[in-house]
């Protein structure tokens, strides 16, 4: 492969993504945000987990609306669900916070680890539902498999996105283009590369 290739290859890669991205965030504005963001994140993996399998032929826009008018429901109910969670959580860390330390210990360890278990979760159920699940019971319990049975590898999935949070802050325009496709993809990777590792122990199958 010459230079010429190459350079080509690469622009349509960038050019890929950055259509990915603005597509999931004109979705993202379809549902005034708070409706249209669990959706569009659905359509996002979705479209991801088809590149990372080496499916680039389906049109973009008229996959990616499918998948998001198929999903909308079911986005929603679980995004919603894992958010009042989250929110739950993160008051019970202001409250062991504004206690000065008043909280003892045997309390405190728990809830860090179910804390931790909660970010874990939320970062491998996309990837996970997408690619082996059938229903959201189903989900949930691959996704705990996955977290359990290869952690080291559900912990790289927190430090992806925190890695992009991190260039979407220095680098604003990483947002506009890159900030989900690449987190999305990088995700999807990490997961489809253990997929076959993981089966072999755990009881996943893909859908």
């Amino acid at each position: 492969m010459n230079l010429m290739e190459r350079t080509d290859g690469a622009l349509r890669t960038v050019t890929r993504f950055a259509g990915l991205n603005l597509t999931w965030l004109l979705f993202v504005v379809l549902g005034l945000g708070v409706m249209g963001l669990f959706p569009a994140t659905a359509a996002l993996f979705h479209r991801a987990r088809l590149w990372v399998l080496g499916e680039y032929d389906e049109p973009m826009l008229k996959d990616f609306w499918y998948q998001y008018k198929r999903r909308f429901l079911s986005a929603n109910l679980a995004g919603w669900s894992f958010s009042v969670i989250g929110v739950l959580l993160y008051l019970n860390f202001e409250v062991i916070r504004a206690s000065e330390g008043s909280v003892p210990l045997y309390m405190v360890l728990p809830f860090i680890a179910l804390t931790t278990l909660f970010v874990l979760l939320v970062s491998a159920i996309l990837p996970v539902s997408l690619h082996c699940a059938e229903g959201s019971r189903d989900a949930l319990k691959k996704t705990l498999f996955f977290v359990l049975g290869r952690l080291p590898v559900a912990l790289l999935f927190p430090a992806v996105i925190w890695a992009v949070v991190w260039l979407c802050l220095v680098l604003p325009a990483f947002f506009l283009f890159f900030s989900g496709s690449v987190s999305a993809y990088a995700l999807m990777w990490l997961f489809v590369r253990s997929f076959e590792k993981l089966s072999a122990t755990q009881p996943l199958t893909q859908g």
